[in-house]
Formats: C-alpha cells, sequence, structure tokens
C-alpha cells in the first residue's frame, strides 16, 4: 500500500519542483535607434554621422553587439 501512495504522489512532487525552479530570463542589451536624414542619391553625409555616433559610443564604453545594439534607418 505504501509502495502505491509513494508512485502515486512522486510525480506531482516532481512537477511541483521544476515549475518552482524557473530559468532566468534572458539578458537583452539595450538597443539604439538612429534615423537618418539625406537624399539616397548622396549617403556620405548620413554615413559621416553615424561613424560620428559609433565612435562616440566607443568613447563611452559601449560596443556594438555586446553591450548595445544599434539600428540605423
Amino acid at each position: 500500500m505504501e509502495r502505491r501512495t509513494f508512485l502515486r504522489a512522486m510525480p506531482g512532487g516532481l512537477l511541483a519542483a521544476s515549475l518552482a525552479a524557473g530559468a532566468q530570463p534572458p539578458r537583452t542589451s539595450p538597443r539604439l535607434g538612429i534615423l537618418l536624414t539625406g537624399s539616397p542619391s548622396d549617403p556620405t553625409q548620413s554615413r559621416e554621422l553615424e561613424v560620428c555616433v559609433h565612435e562616440r559610443l566607443s568613447a563611452l564604453g559601449w560596443v556594438e553587439g555586446r553591450t548595445l545594439s544599434v539600428a540605423a534607418r
């Protein structure tokens, strides 16, 4: 009789233990969006601004792909 009681209680205990031990949420890095203006025929001005932003971010210690995600449009 004790064996049957144990076998009935075991799945419930395992389920409760697995629900209590939740995984850590994934760590997301901050995202930065850059909206660039200019004409598609002359992209050099927009590109210069994007390079300046990247240089300043790296001077502040932000590394694109590791500590920051940058999307330029």
